[in-house]
């Protein structure tokens, strides 16, 4: 396939903080990669679909994950998808990253960058276990240098409070404080599926966090009936 960008301008971040270009696609080569991004998501979920409840995420993820300029989410923001259960999160962000996976590898499209996907129990299990989450925020291999970019999924169900050796530590809000710490640095991005709305943040990770989610996310949510059944 020919390179899809067509030409290309560059928009400042909020805040200022950083500069992203986005990518203008013509008409082709932006009905290919939905295409391609309607075979990854069935790959998922083969019974995967685009209707009323969803169309307007799907179009909003689109356009962030190929950088289009017709992207109206901030492109130096993660994601945060919020919904009930069973609306369809956590299917949304293992789509597009198959999307993403296969977009870098058949195409020459300027998409964002892949994500590991990680649920926040899991990264409780692993402190519970080793008392450390080191992966959760640098890389998948404990090793220092750049971070790597985290989908951190059904934020919110984990233990309040989860214990290692006899100490006790509400795990996420170290997380999602160093992982900020990150984003303000280095611009780190993080994504996140959650069922609970910002009241609850702000109960389970304090109102430093609950406020600092602005600045990180981009909020989407997610209605309709659950899909699962």
């Amino acid at each position: 396939m020919q390179t899809p960008s067509t030409g290309r301008s560059t928009t400042t971040a909020s805040r200022g903080r950083r500069i992203t270009t986005k990518y203008i696609y013509n008409e082709q080569a932006e009905s290919y990669l939905k295409a391609l991004f309607f075979n990854a998501a069935r790959s998922v979920c083969p019974s995967f679909r685009v209707d009323e409840h969803n169309r307007e995420a799907v179009n909003l993820l689109f356009y962030y994950f190929t950088q289009s300029d017709k992207a109206t989410l901030d492109l130096n923001k993660g994601i945060l998808i919020q919904g009930s259960p069973g609306t369809g999160k956590t299917t949304l962000l293992r789509a597009f990253r198959e999307f993403i996976m296969a977009a870098s590898k058949l195409t020459q499209a300027e998409v964002k960058s892949s994500y590991r996907i990680v649920s926040a129990n899991q990264i409780c299990t692993e402190w519970q276990d080793t008392g450390r989450v080191d992966q959760f925020l640098r890389n998948s291999k404990n090793y220092m240098g750049r971070p790597e970019i985290l989908c951190i999924d059904d934020l919110g169900m984990e233990p309040l409070a989860t214990m290692h050796m006899g100490t006790t530590r509400n795990v996420l809000e170290y997380v999602l404080h160093e992982r900020y710490s990150y984003f303000v640095k280095d611009g780190l991005i993080t994504h996140t599926t959650t069922n609970v709305g910002r009241p609850a943040i702000g109960a389970r990770y304090g109102e430093a966090i609950r406020d600092r989610f602005a600045d990180m996310f981009n909020t989407i949510v997610l209605g309709g009936p659950s899909r699962r059944g």
